[in-house]
């Protein structure tokens, strides 16, 4: 039977942490007094409020109730500016689950415009000129310097000197007895395209005049006119939810015991004065 040697040394290893990070609602005052649960809002600027429109459930048309205050601020990718978002709910029961209940919006304000030297600077590449290639030496035409015939300058095929005859943009054959050709008649122009006249467009083609169909619902969405509704007094909405502060922290998980063994001996140190016989009969 194997032995089992118990080990209580374990105050270094008494929780594990994992990556989950977990959201707390608590009382005492978080690091972070922007972000809570319930109660009224706080504004960026008191004298800037939201239109009215959005604190109204679009049902009942009735005032919304706050939800959560979350500080959204990014400094890595909006720096100097502050986020906020407001998350409001009806609490009529007939309103639950419908569109429109529940709203969010997002209050933004450039606080502070980042300095020079904070903003990331951009490497630009100076373009260095190419240097422009030697212009290359003339070749060399072995039958101009023999025959004193200059090659046409149009056309990508050199021409056979020696030809017996052709277009007169061919040169005449420097060893030929008889005279040169006449030059061919010009070719006929080619007819100019009539101008085409535009056609008138129509208004309604014959497709449309034909769709039987619902017409396409107009996707502009209405602009509102007039003057923006003001945000409610604080007296005007229902009794806000209780009030608490947001915290997070990392999961933690208390260690596992070890299992013991089911079949265990336990050796136990007796004195050896203690328990010994007499020796005596």
């Amino acid at each position: 039977m194997a032995t089992y040697d118990s080990d209580s040394d374990f105050e270094d290893e008494n929780f594990t942490e994992t990556n989950v990070l977990l959201g707390y609602a608590t009382k005492d005052v978080a690091d972070d007094t922007t972000s809570q649960l319930g109660g009224h809002p706080s504004w960026l600027d008191e004298k800037t409020t939201p239109p009215g429109d959005l604190a109204k459930c679009k049902n009942c048309n009735n005032l919304l109730t706050l939800l959560l205050q979350l500080n959204g601020d990014l400094p890595d990718r909006f720096p100097g500016h502050e986020r906020r978002i407001y998350l409001w709910a009806c609490k009529r029961k007939a309103c639950r689950r419908k569109d429109g209940s529940v709203r969010a919006f997002r209050a933004i304000r450039a606080s502070a415009i980042p300095a020079e030297s904070e903003k990331p600077k951009q490497q630009k590449k100076e373009e260095t000129p190419q240097e422009a290639a030697a212009p290359a030496a003339p070749k060399t035409n072995i039958g101009e310097s023999l025959f004193g015939v200059k090659p046409p300058t149009s056309g990508s095929s050199p021409l056979n000197p020696f030809a017996t005859g052709g277009p007169s943009s061919r040169p005449a054959n420097p060893f030929s007895t008889t005279p040169a050709s006449s030059p061919a008649a010009p070719s006929p122009a080619a007819p100019t395209p009539a101008a085409t006249q535009p056609t008138p467009s129509l208004s309604e083609t014959f497709a449309s005049k034909a769709r039987i169909s619902s017409p396409e619902p107009n996707t502009t969405p209405a602009i509102p006119t007039g003057p923006r509704e003001p945000w409610p007094q604080q007296s005007s909405f229902p009794p806000p939810y209780p009030s608490y502060y947001l915290d997070a922290d990392y999961e933690t998980l208390d260690a596992e015991k070890p299992e013991i063994p089911q079949q265990t001996r336990v050796d136990m140190d007796l004195d050896a004065g203690e328990g010994g016989s007499s020796g005596q009969d």
